[in-house]
């Protein structure tokens, strides 16, 4: 296969060849190259993506948020029973 590299891009994969411009280059590259990749000092740099962030709920938290909720429902249970007096 082959690439068209401008700098360290990697524009486009190609079998063959074709003219470009003289900014451009062909160079050969490993089949599974892709367009995401880069072309560093002579080699295919794999492109890796970013981990994606994932909100996993803090257990302790969540616990804690419950135990919140109960007290002021407790706190208002309380107030009405002393209002009631």
């Amino acid at each position: 296969m082959k690439a068209l590299i401008y700098g360290e891009r990697i524009c486009q994969i190609e079998e063959k060849e074709f003219p470009v411009a003289p900014t451009l280059k062909w160079v050969n590259v490993p089949d599974g190259t892709t367009t995401q990749d880069t072309y560093v000092k002579g080699k295919v740099v794999k492109y890796v993506p970013e981990p994606e962030e994932i909100d996993i709920p803090n257990p302790l938290e969540e616990r804690i948020k419950t135990l919140e909720q109960k007290l002021t429902k407790v706190e208002a249970d309380i107030s009405t029973l002393k209002v009631s007096k």
